[in-house]
């Protein structure tokens, strides 16, 4: 972190760091000038940036001849170039804006003529037929189209952590965690008051920058940090908005941005195919009321839900993975009202209020940058410094060593085999996977940490772990596991490199200790073939495996498990109501889990730990008479391909994720998933809080009720939104009325509260009567449900474009990943009925 002290003098001082303070410190950087950017949240891109819908739009909605409609063409037909320079995925999707009657047709006809007048390129009128043809999928009856081939999606927050990266490669100082609480102008400069505001860093006396010029990009609060210093021009009004992000199992339903133009007026639909594959659809649009609510709203969510099941039929809803609310500055004029004070314009302004006052040219203010704000960055970066350079041209003088190039970070998952192999033969940490949904390692976890992230979100922005269905519930812990041990750096500071040899031989020195196979099974000659790869070790995949064995001792097998132990669910279910269905004894999971074991080390299986199976394929022709199949694996220090006649899908599976609940309210910290809070606690010593709620009063729901109950823990309510507990009876009795823990059944958590940051109420609402009430609880626990995972089977349909009969007669599904069992016995049981099956 660059120490700011009283007396140094910077040329410039940018302040907010979004998109497009990231976008002005980089344009800052080309010139041989002292640049600081201080930014008051513990990182970038933390407030408008984070929550945009992350199109790169044409140009046509603006009006012509307007500095909105000239950047935005202008930056539209750059971005390629941006994007390239620094290492950002830019995808030029094209748009279509569809409209379905007589007004929706007459805006469509406005925004041709002025998109033509702008210069927008390829803008193209399509009738009904010729727009339906291009997205079968949306509703029939489309009246009008209008195609935008130039229009794009690109991630926010990604985009402006690489500039701001870049611009502090090229020499920018950063300031995180500061807070300008003060400007004045002193003897020809500004004098910045600043405080230290997140906790991520060690509080300070406040600090004073000293600056020639200063660029105000401050989103939100531009108006109130522009009233530091003069009268009041422009005040910020906060606009919220919903959205609803979709799994990356609709990708192909749509293939461009689709704009609808109600008939109505008033706010369409806006449905955006990422570039991380995922669907998102928004914004709602609704009065706002403070500028750092990011909440999300019952009406917002129901209308977008609506719209979505109306203009695109075929789009399953139940592959919504999450919700994030928007806040957005809506600009409105200032007038004196005589008696000085001052009087609200009554209609927000729709251009950008860019501000430089003449009195004061060394200021330039960007007030109420909304849409196109995003695809505008670039140039209104641009246009703030040139205006600063206009009266203070001598200063600014261009460097020749300024490097517009940042380097992309690692992004393993788009490798070949050979580029993932060769880079974990550097650093075996590429090749062990955290994120499962996403596929990101544990190497690019730790790159994340060491390029500035100091919170989970901050390594999400940074390398997309946590963006997958699961939202972060299996990989969070890990995460902050990584933070911890990385420690909480200082803003602005590059982390210490760490000795990697070092850390590389300690890592080894772990796995030697937990990777020893439990068979005595000769490793496989290079390149031979399985007759099974097994994908899971849990109780279904251990079971399956020692089965086949003993049916055919001659047989090949490979089982392959994430985990560093064998077990998979089991090490974590420390109560007893194991075993009595298999063994013939009651036990709890691990006791379970050390039985299987047991049996399976007796068997010549090979066991392959801390392996993610990563993809399946089918093998290229051979010459044999016999198909073949393939699977990419990512073991804990390199990754490899296998060949195998058959496969059994052991996967288990995964919890409902709150995002897809329909939660509305707050996103604070204190929400659990049921899994990921029963391993903190049983494994990781987790204390969980002082009073908790729990929605869903499935078999797990209940057994943490009792737990948390045990810990100390208030357990106030359990919700079930059936009619009544689809528990087993013996947990009904132990778990709950045992504690006299109370159960709501047609009940549902309907919203969140928090209070800084951290959970602090729920409401929970009657689902027969309407009736709600809020219950102050600092721990929420979301037991929503099982979904079996077969993701993998998913996948490999999904890439092959195959049918599913083609998997039957290789891939076998087994256990939770074929139906969820109520008890464990069950998985064991269906797993060696279908070893006996095989031929």
């Amino acid at each position: 972190m660059e120490e700011a002290r009283t007396g140094t003098i910077y040329d410039v001082v940018v302040i907010g760091g979004g998109v497009l303070g990231c976008m002005a410190a980089r344009e800052l950087t080309k010139y041989r000038l002292r640049v600081a950017l201080l930014e008051k949240r513990e990182d970038v891109c933390t407030g408008i940036s984070r929550a945009n819908t992350a199109i790169v739009y044409a140009g046509y909605d603006n009006q012509p001849g307007t500095k909105k409609a000239e950047f935005c063409v202008r930056a539209n037909r750059n971005f390629d170039l941006l994007c390239g320079e620094l290492g950002v995925p830019f995808r030029r999707c094209g748009s279509l804006m569809i409209c379905y009657g007589p007004r929706g047709e007459q805006v469509l006809l406005k925004k041709y003529r002025q998109g033509m007048e702008n210069g927008v390129p390829g803008l193209r009128l399509l009738s009904g037929e010729e727009t339906e043809a291009m997205e079968p999928s949306l509703k029939k009856g489309v009246v009008r189209g209008l195609y935008a081939p130039t229009a794009g999606t690109v991630n926010p927050w990604e985009l402006g952590i690489a500039a701001y990266e870049n611009a502090r490669e090229n020499g920018c100082g950063i300031f995180l965690g500061t807070k300008v609480i003060g400007i004045a102008r002193e003897e020809g400069l500004f004098r910045i008051d600043t405080e230290k505001t997140e906790e991520p860093f060690p509080k300070k006396e406040p600090e004073i920058f000293l600056a020639r010029a200063v660029l105000n990009c401050a989103g939100l609060f531009a108006d109130e940090v522009r009233e530091m210093l003069f009268p009041p021009r422009v005040r910020i009004f906060p606009g919220r908005a919903d959205y609803l992000v979709f799994d990356r199992r609709t990708e192909g339903i749509l293939h461009h941005v689709i704009f609808q133009e109600p008939e109505e007026k008033g706010k369409g639909l806006t449905l955006v195919p990422t570039t991380e594959g995922t669907l998102l659809a928004g914004p709602s649009e609704q009065k706002g009321e403070k500028k750092e609510d990011f909440t999300t709203t019952e009406e917002g969510l129901a209308f977008l839900e609506r719209l979505c099941r109306e203009i695109v039929p075929s789009l399953p809803m139940d592959l919504v993975i999450r919700n994030f609310g928007a806040n957005r500055p809506n600009p409105f004029d200032v007038f004196p009202d005589g008696e000085g004070g001052f009087t609200i314009g009554d209609r927000s302004i729709h251009s950008f209020v860019i501000d430089q006052p003449e009195e004061c040219p060394a200021m330039v203010s960007l007030v109420g940058i909304k849409t196109p704000g995003l695809t505008c960055s670039p140039e209104l970066a641009a246009h703030a410094v040139a205006l600063l350079q206009e009266g203070l041209g001598e200063i600014f003088q261009r460097r020749e060593d300024f490097r517009p190039v940042h380097e992309a970070p690692v992004r393993v998952s788009l490798l070949t085999l050979e580029e993932k192999r060769k880079l974990a033969e550097e650093d075996p940490a590429y090749s062990r996977i955290v994120c499962l949904c996403e596929g990101i390692t544990e190497g690019e976890i730790r790159d994340a940490i060491r390029r500035g992230a100091v919170t989970p979100d901050g390594v999400k922005r940074r390398c997309g772990a946590g963006l997958g269905r699961c939202q972060g519930a299996r990989c969070r812990e890990k995460i902050e596991e990584m933070l911890k041990e990385g420690g909480k750096r200082l803003q602005g500071q590059e982390a210490a490199e760490t000795d990697r040899e070092k850390d590389r031989e300690k890592d080894r020195e772990k796995d030697r200790e937990t990777l020893a196979a439990p068979s005595g099974k000769p490793e496989r000659a290079s390149g031979e073939v399985l007759d099974y790869l097994i994908i899971g070790g849990g109780a279904a995949g251990m079971t399956a495996a020692a089965a086949l064995w003993r049916k055919d001792p001659s047989l090949r097998i490979l089982l392959a498990d994430r985990e560093k132990r064998l077990g998979g669910l089991l090490r974590q279910c420390i109560h007893t109501g194991f075993g009595l269905g298999y063994f013939g004894e009651e036990m709890n999971g691990p006791a379970y889990a050390d039985r299987l074991e047991k049996l399976l080390s007796a068997c010549g299986v090979e066991v392959r730990l801390q392996t993610e199976v990563v993809s399946l394929g089918d093998a290229e022709e051979t010459g044999e008479t016999e198909r073949l199949h393939e699977a990419v694996l990512a073991g804990p220090e390199s990754w490899e391909k296998v060949r195998f006649r058959k496969a059994i899908l052991s996967s288990g599976c995964r919890e409902r994720a709150a995002g897809s609940l329909g939660m509305w309210g707050s996103r604070p910290e204190g929400v659990f998933m049921a899994g990921s809070l029963q391993k903190r606690i049983n494994l990781s010593g987790y204390q969980p809080g002082k009073r908790a709620v729990i929605l869903g009063s499935g078999d797990i729901g209940l057994i943490l009720a009792r737990r948390l109950t045990l810990l100390g823990t208030r357990v106030l309510l359990v919700t079930e939104i059936q009619n009544e507990s689809p528990a087993m009876e013996r947990n009904r009795k132990n778990c709950l009325e045992a504690f006299s823990i109370p159960l709501k059944t047609r009940t549902m958590v309907s919203s969140l509260q928090e209070k800084d940051g951290a959970l602090s109420g729920v409401t929970v609402r009657n689902l027969e009567t309407g009736e709600e009430e809020e219950i102050a609880c600092d721990l929420l626990v979301v037991a929503a449900g099982l979904i079996p995972d077969q993701s993998l089977r998913e996948e490999y349909l999904r890439e092959t474009k195959k049918e599913p009969a083609d998997a039957d007669s290789w891939l076998f599904l087994c256990g939770n990943c074929e139906h969820v069992h109520p008890i464990v016995d069950g998985v064991s049981l269906q797993a060696e009925a279908l070893a006996e099956s095989q031929s």
